[in-house]
């Protein structure tokens, strides 16, 4: 996952201060909602409780919850030490992004649409500051890629030569893609040095059709698990891989011999493997094969 090729120094994460606040106030406001949600049932049972011949006599309920205050102070700690921990660099607003964001909106550049009405292209005000973000650091940077969902904001970004991803996995696939055809090639290789002695051994040591019964044997215990493997990594998204062989052990099939379908998976192209987790590289792919394991997922995981 970007997280962990991250700590591993394998590539680095900006993310401007601007983004990093909006997600960290959304989860809380989200929090906080829910807190005072429940502020406000504690307050209308107790005013209730007062009347209620049932618990008259009882002790007054109390309630300890974190106020806002308490709440904001921890997330901003909570989220520093995890940008810390996974090396996460954010980037603050510079002294003149700001005036450079209002230059735009005022000239009508991009991000904003001159399409849109001008009260509405006001909405996109943050978008510029990024996107000032993003001018400066690709030209720290000439490598630098971008992961934004953003349609607008994905087309201003682009048109200054950065490349745009929508998905992680497309990250992960674009940053794998080199080791994986590595992997391949070497696999081929060593196909192609091995063939002429198991050719020699087959026509000297067995027969021909006997051969092909060994290689039938061989193939059978391995029938319909590539699908499955894939069907159940399309079904979890990202399963690592000890929640995906312990899935398939439970319904009798050897570790070893899942390890083996899901390389060769892995080595067509097929799946990705970060290191730690699966993913899906053909999504049209796995989403077909999930659906024909889903019913039996869902079962192993009701055992679980």
């Amino acid at each position: 996952m970007l997280l962990e090729l991250s700590k591993r120094g394998e590539l680095k994460i900006f993310i401007p201060h601007i983004v990093w606040e909006e997600r960290r106030t959304q989860l809380l406001e989200k929090l906080c909602g829910k807190v005072r949600a429940l502020s406000e049932s504690f307050e209308e049972l107790k005013t209730r409780s007062s009347e209620n011949l049932l618990v008259k006599g009882l002790i007054p309920p109390t309630l300890t919850i974190w106020n806002k205050a308490e709440i904001d102070a921890k997330s901003k700690k909570v989220m520093a030490d995890f940008a810390a921990e996974n090396k996460i660099i954010i980037v603050p607003l510079a002294h003149d992004h700001a005036d450079r964001a209002w230059e735009r909106y005022f000239n009508v550049e991009p991000p904003f649409n001159p399409a849109v009405e001008r009260e509405k292209r006001r909405r996109d005000i943050p978008d510029s500051w990024i996107f000032e973000v993003a001018i400066d650091l690709h030209r720290r940077h000439s490598g630098l890629s971008a992961l934004c969902h953003d349609g607008g904001l994905s087309d201003a970004i682009q048109s200054i030569g950065i490349r745009v991803f929508k998905e992680f996995r497309q990250v992960l696939t674009e940053i794998e893609k080199p080791v994986i055809d590595e992997v391949a090639a070497k696999a081929i290789a060593t196909q192609d040095t091995v063939s002429v002695p198991i050719q020699e051994k087959s026509t000297t040591a067995i027969s021909e059709s006997a051969l092909e019964l060994a290689l039938e044997k061989a193939r059978r215990q391995f029938k319909d698990l590539d699908t499955k493997i894939l069907g159940y990594v399309g079904y979890l998204g990202t399963p690592s891989k000890d929640q995906l062989f312990t899935l398939l052990s439970k319904l009798g099939i050897p570790v070893e011999t899942a390890k083996n379908v899901t390389e060769r998976l892995v080595i067509a192209g097929i799946i990705m493997d970060t290191g730690n987790h699966y993913l899906s590289r053909n999504k049209e792919a796995s989403d077909l094969a999930a659906t024909s394991v889903e019913p039996e997922i869902i079962q192993l995981l009701e055992e679980m």
